[in-house]
């Protein structure tokens, strides 16, 4: 009994310092140019804003940039996958949990890393919004709403 007693404790320990949570559907507007607070996610703020690349390899592109902000004094994690609506429909609902979709963030106590324009190197930094500049053959939806699902936030 002491031994059934004490891993029902250790299971319910554990997934409290494990939270799963969804976001809230965020609608996006072109005005959106200064940082807006998307969501909390235990401890982890989420903000992002749109920021036209204006030079580099994608200068034709909107984006909408991410920032997570670590607002503990503790290393954590923070897994999720992120649904993207243009022109008010789901683009990814049928592959949400393809691994192009999943990402994962390890920040240091109080730590923010935050998505920079024009720089591709990380998916889970920014959302592709639009193209500036169409040319024949190209989308001309725009990104507006997107929503984080399945977070988790893990301290370490």
């Amino acid at each position: 009994m002491k031994l059934l007693t004490y891993t029902i404790l250790i299971v319910c320990l554990q997934s409290m310092s494990y939270a799963q949570t969804s976001g809230k559907k965020q609608e996006v507007s072109m005005d959106d140019a200064d940082w807006v607070v998307y969501a909390l996610f235990d401890k982890i703020t989420v903000e992002y804003k749109l920021s036209k690349c204006q030079d580099g390899d994608n200068n034709n592109e909107v984006w909408a940039v991410l920032r997570f902000t670590n607002t503990s004094n503790n290393s954590a994690e923070m897994n999720w996958s992120v649904k993207w609506e243009r022109d008010g429909v789901c683009v990814n609902c049928d592959r949400i949990s393809d691994d192009e979709f999943l990402h994962t963030l390890h920040f240091s106590p109080n730590q923010s890393i935050e998505g920079e324009a024009c720089v591709t190197k990380d998916q889970r930094l920014y959302i592709f919004s639009n193209f500036v500049k169409r040319y024949p053959g190209m989308d001309s939806k725009k990104l507006t709403a997107f929503e984080f699902i399945n977070v988790k936030v893990k301290e370490l």
